[in-house]
């Protein structure tokens, strides 16, 4: 990854935990559509093509396993991986 990629992700990823902290207070439709775009942008640094069915399988894992529930719940409160989880469901359903 380059310098510039690097700086982008980390960017996208502190901007998705803003955006899970204004969750926490009012989940608005717009608030969900911005989590999911910047979610699917972080991913798209790491996935070489994008698949809606994959985004579902990766946020299902977020809920499953306690420490990818941890990570986004350590950073933007408690509830934070429920709250990206039911964004992208919400967006590809």
């Amino acid at each position: 990854m380059s310098e510039a990629d690097y700086q982008k992700v980390t960017q996208l990823d502190a901007r998705l935990s803003e955006l899970l902290i204004k969750m926490q207070a009012e989940v608005t439709k717009d608030l969900e559509q911005e989590v999911f775009q910047t979610h699917k942008a972080w991913l798209s640094y790491f996935w070489p093509s994008y698949s809606e069915e994959a985004h579902l399988g990766i946020v299902e894992m977020y809920l499953a396993d306690p420490r990818f529930t941890a990570y986004y719940d350590d950073k933007a409160g408690t509830g934070a991986a429920k709250l990206l989880h039911d964004a992208v469901q919400n967006e590809l359903r």
